[in-house]
């Protein structure tokens, strides 16, 4: 199960696709069976109305690319996984309106669908989605220098935090009582991602950096890695 940040996504979108990524090394075959019954839950051909952001969208495509990779090294004549994508648009009215997250109806189906799959089937997860976005590239009046690089890994490491101990929940107040000033893309397939592993999971940061995304280093933005485990 890929649960990618879909950056065009509407509010509260989750969108399967029929179709099958492609790496170096082939495609990985998307389990169709698990795309339909998603849909179907999702309100049938509705669930498709932004399939098509599948093509472009880069959170998911990467993400596979590296999974082939470690497959294949790790059983060069085997056979691949299936894999079920699903873009995520962003939580908008829940990080700058009011509600609980818990009670959105898409989310709760989602989640149900993928506790079932996970219950019957020896199953990964994985939440590709970076974290902040900061500077003059991306809405920020001011470069940012050392004071806000640390700044920004102290708020990352709290969020870091909330995902290890499989905290939901906090994850998402983190963001919203800051009203998403890092603008955290992943936001969505990360919260997803705990929900469907549930409060047992725990996590381990593997890597965290901050990149360049403007040529003098004013604007960055933040990735890590967790590894999580029931």
């Amino acid at each position: 199960i890929i649960l990618g940040t879909d950056h065009a996504g509407g509010d509260c979108k989750i969108t399967p696709t029929l179709q099958s990524y492609a790496t170096p090394w082939g495609p990985l075959p998307t389990d169709k069976e698990l795309a339909k019954s998603l849909a179907e839950g999702l309100g049938g051909e509705s669930a498709f109305e932004e399939e098509e952001h599948h093509i472009k969208e880069h959170s998911i495509e990467l993400a596979l690319v590296w999974l082939h990779y470690l497959v294949r090294k790790g059983n060069p004549k085997g056979r691949v996984p299936y894999v079920l994508p699903v873009l995520c648009g962003h939580m908008g009215r829940y990080v700058h309106g009011g509600g609980v997250a818990e009670g959105e109806a898409v989310f709760d189906f989602v989640v149900s669908e993928l506790r079932g799959v996970m219950e019957s089937r020896k199953t990964l997860v994985i939440a590709a989605g970076d974290l902040a976005h900061v500077g003059p590239v991306f809405g920020d009046h001011a470069p940012w220098g050392r004071s806000e690089r640390a700044a920004l890994k102290r708020a990352d490491d709290l969020s870091l935090e909330a995902a290890c101990n499989g905290d939901a929940g906090a994850f998402l107040e983190g963001i919203r009582r800051e009203q998403d000033q890092r603008r955290i893309c992943g936001l969505t397939p990360i919260y997803l991602a705990l929900r469907a592993l549930g409060e047992g999971v725990s996590g381990k940061v593997t890597a965290y950096d901050q990149c360049p995304a403007d040529p003098m280093g004013g604007s960055l933005v933040s990735v890590a890695g967790i590894i999580w485990q029931n």
